[in-house]
């Protein structure tokens, strides 16, 4: 027996509302967006020039607040404390002199604590060197960032790396802290902390 027509409308209506004949989520969100356009066209064109001349100027004002918005954010992001540097913040009240921290480091290295030696060689060498800048001391700065900062000699990079292998490196010995203490001595008897090609 012949199908009736009636039968195959329903059939092929069926087929169509079958999950393989839908739109995915991607094209139903763009059929969505382009009807969105649409209609924001059609209620432009609904207003008149004197309104989307308006709406225009709005629109500009509201672009240029968010640039500047996004510039002021990556300023700040790039160098916040460096900028600090330079309008001359008082140096940390609570930071003890390098001698200080020459002696400490010893003390600690006399106790095993090896890691934490090398860390306070390390300071007392950066503090030094930003005395003798004449630049103000801030402990949230990393060592690396006293080092770009400072633009030291090739001996005191060189010096940092042997006490940040002593810090974080896998077996810190007596002998690594006795030479990174003979050659911080070395370093600040001799005050070679600032390179001629200082900027």
């Amino acid at each position: 027996m012949a199908p009736t027509d009636a039968g195959i409308a329903a059939r092929l209506r069926a087929i169509l509302s079958s999950d393989e004949f839908q739109p995915r989520a991607s094209e139903r969100l763009l059929l969505w967006f382009e009807d969105l356009v649409r209609s924001l066209l059609r209620w432009l064109d609904a207003l008149s020039p004197a309104r989307r001349v308006n709406i225009s100027i709005v629109c500009v004002v509201v672009l240029v607040a968010v640039a500047v918005q996004v510039f002021r954010s990556y300023r700040d992001a790039a160098a916040p404390r460096r900028s600090s540097l330079g309008k001359g913040v008082a140096a940390d009240q609570t930071v003890p002199s390098p001698e200080k921290l020459l002696s400490r480091a010893r003390s600690l290295a006399d106790e095993g604590l090896l890691r934490d030696a090398a860390r306070a060689l390390q300071e007392a060498m950066l503090l030094q060197t930003s005395r003798d800048l004449s630049l103000p001391w801030r402990s949230s700065l990393s060592d690396w960032e006293w080092i770009e900062l400072l633009h030291p000699s090739e001996s005191i990079v060189d010096f940092t790396r042997a006490t940040q292998r002593l810090a974080f490196g896998p077996r810190p010995s007596r002998a690594e802290f006795d030479a990174c203490a003979h050659r911080v001595h070395s370093l600040i008897q001799g005050r070679d902390v600032a390179s001629s090609g200082k900027t």
